[in-house]
């Protein structure tokens, strides 16, 4: 869903900047699994959207909405676990920094200054921060607010995600923890006061189709389809193929007639896919985010920016994102089956099919042969075998 949470951006420029971070995000952020997942990916990426709109509100230079783009992407990165966690903050910025180091990023001291503080008080916080900034008057580059300002836009961003916690949060039973929900009250900024409604909007756009709460929702279950990276790079441009140019008519048709919940992927990747292991493997830079090769083909982009519909930017051959979000409206008792369709069968329709049979065996899953076309004729056929053998059901 993150490209729905990038239509949150305040300008066109500033949708810009939110997909090349979000297709970070995506592609390099490597976060622990203990932070719960009230402090996963989903909600990096609404902080930075929220962290985005603050700068804006606020009249922030470039640098500092990349310092707070940034701080984004790593401050929830090394959390031991779903709680208060103090010092879950200084491991981030000492990861980012490694990154930094180990990838030719460019290294930001005040990123690394307001994620180390970000989970203390705001007194102690700021204390340190105008300490250091006092000692490291190079720091800050003409034109950016002072650090304390920008530590405060921070947290209101990272605060104004807390309307997720109204919902359920898995907390130990201990009066030590509070739950602590959003007070805007305790918001720093004026313009952060004003973006409680866009926390919520962002909060309902992440959260994938069919998110309704079960007592909300009194509609029978639909089938899903799932239009797998049916981008320009895959069709006609850099690892395009005559079998997908002669697929596209029939996946067109297919997604237009559609009687249930359509869902497109996106494969993303950004200028540092090269030194990724995809990219080691396979050399050939593609679905560069913001490029025409990264867009859907124009028939199907045509449909999903008319109906809305759903898409998933993926870093990978199969999404986790997507696949979770599945088991939860199945859950909900959402979701009838789910038929997959698109690019390539041998590498990111198989891993997207596999992931969703693995985690809900009960459920039908499909794929349309028809609709889809493998790197080569013989691995398209082998893809298709593979996924008969696991009792996916490929006609």
């Amino acid at each position: 869903m993150l490209q729905q949470i990038a239509d949150f951006a305040p300008t066109a420029a500033e949708r810009e900047r939110a997909l090349k971070w979000l297709a970070f995000i995506e592609t390099h952020s490597e976060g622990w699994p203990f932070g719960g997942e009230n402090h996963l990916k989903p909600h990096w990426c609404r902080v930075l959207m929220l962290a985005l709109n603050i700068a804006d509100g606020e009249g922030f230079n470039e640098a500092d909405r990349e310092a707070l783009a940034a701080a984004a992407a790593f401050h929830d990165t090394r959390r031991r676990n779903a709680w208060p966690d103090q010092g879950h903050g200084a491991r981030a910025a000492a990861y980012y920094e490694e990154f930094c180091e180990t990838r030719s990023m460019a290294f930001d001291p005040r990123v690394a200054l307001i994620m180390t503080w970000h989970d203390r008080d705001d007194e102690e916080g700021i204390a340190a921060i105008e300490a250091w900034d006092a000692e490291h008057p190079e720091a800050r580059q003409e034109g950016c607010v002072p650090t304390t300002v920008l530590y405060q836009a921070f947290k209101d961003a990272d605060g104004l995600d807390r309307v997720r916690l109204t919902l359920n949060v898995d907390l130990p039973d201990n009066d030590s923890i509070p739950h602590i929900s959003l007070d805007p009250k305790y918001l720093r900024l004026e313009t952060s006061k004003r973006l409680v409604p866009l926390a919520n909007e962002l909060l309902a756009a992440s959260q994938g189709p069919g998110a309704a709460r079960e007592d909300e929702n009194d509609e029978p279950p639909v089938p899903y389809l799932i239009v797998v990276d049916v981008q320009n790079d895959f069709v006609t441009d850099a690892l395009g193929t005559a079998e997908a140019q002669a697929a596209l008519p029939a996946m067109v048709e297919k997604v237009r007639g559609y009687e249930g919940q359509i869902v497109f992927t996106k494969d993303t990747h950004d200028d540092r896919y090269l030194e990724t292991q995809e990219g080691k493997y396979l050399p050939v830079p593609h679905c560069l985010v913001g490029t025409r090769g990264w867009e859907l083909v124009d028939e199907l982009d045509a449909i999903q920016r008319e109906r809305n519909l759903p898409v998933y930017l993926k870093g990978t051959f199969g999404s986790t994102d997507l696949m979770h979000d599945l088991e939860a409206a199945y859950a909900r008792g959402n979701v009838a089956s789910v038929e997959f369709i698109g690019l390539c069968t041998d590498i990111c329709v198989v891993s997207n099919a596999m992931l969703v049979k693995a985690a809900l065996p009960q459920l039908p899953v499909l794929v349309d042969a028809a609709c889809c076309a493998g790197v080569t004729p013989a691995a398209h056929e082998a893809a298709l075998t593979t996924m008969r053998s696991c009792q996916i059901q490929v006609h």
